[in-house]
Parts: structure tokens; C-alpha cells; sequence
């Protein structure tokens, strides 16, 4: 993964000094690191990474977002008129009223694309 996938606000995953995995949002964007403050487990800590990866697009993830599971579908999460399905051979497809868009396989991907569908970020649900 290279940092111009990624927007300011995206989550990724790294590891900190003693070897622990550590989730982010995306503060500072440089062309080799990036600047992550892993408020996501609620700590507020900024580091500079230089070793980031993507997050792989989860149901755990989804859930945090205010994905829900669809009664129609076991494999289908619903968010509004979006959908994310997993199929049980291939990648996660981001659909918009029953139409395919795009395969979606990570975590940064998709909250990229509902920025460019609304403008707005997707957030946290406290409450997941």
C-alpha cells in the first residue's frame, strides 16, 4: 500500500516499538510516512510511521460503522441504499441499489468511497 491510496482520516494498521498492532486515523500524509493518532482504541497517542498496512474490510469493521446485517441476505451488510456483500470466492463488492461498483477489500477503500459519494466521512458508532 502506498500513502497517495490514502486521505486524511483513513484508518490503517501498524506496529509501535514493542511490536504491538496499532490503529490509526491518518493525520499528516508525506510522500514516504505518514502521521497516525490511534484514537480509534481511544488512547490519542501520534506516531510517525513509516510501515502501514491496509486494514482488510471485516464484518467487525463494518459493524463499527453502523453496517447492518441484512435478514434478506447472511453474506449482505446494509448502509442505506449501500450494500456490502461477501462472496464466499472473491473479494468484498460495494453495491449501490442492487448494482455493482466496485470490489472493496479494505477498510481504507471503502471509507474513501463513501467520501466521494457523500462528501462526508464514516464514522465510529460508539455504540457498536
Amino acid at each position: 500500500m502506498k500513502a497517495n491510496e490514502l486521505r486524511i482520516g483513513n484508518i490503517v494498521m501498524s506496529t509501535d516499538m514493542d511490536g504491538n498492532t496499532v490503529y490509526g486515523c491518518v493525520r499528516t500524509l508525506r510522500k514516504n510516512d505518514l502521521s497516525i493518532e490511534n484514537e480509534v482504541d481511544g488512547v490519542g497517542n501520534v506516531y510517525v510511521v513509516y510501515d502501514f498496512t491496509p486494514i482488510p474490510l471485516t464484518e467487525d469493521w463494518l459493524l463499527k460503522f453502523g453496517f447492518k446485517r441484512s435478514s434478506y441476505n447472511d453474506s449482505r451488510y446494509d448502509f442505506g441504499e449501500w450494500h456490502i456483500i461477501f462472496s464466499k470466492n472473491d473479494k468484498p463488492v460495494f453495491r449501490v441499489v442492487g448494482r455493482s461498483i466496485v470490489y472493496c477489500e479494505y477498510l481504507h477503500t471503502l471509507q474513501n468511497l463513501i467520501f466521494a459519494l457523500t462528501g462526508e466521512e464514516l464514522t465510529i458508532n460508539e455504540n457498536a
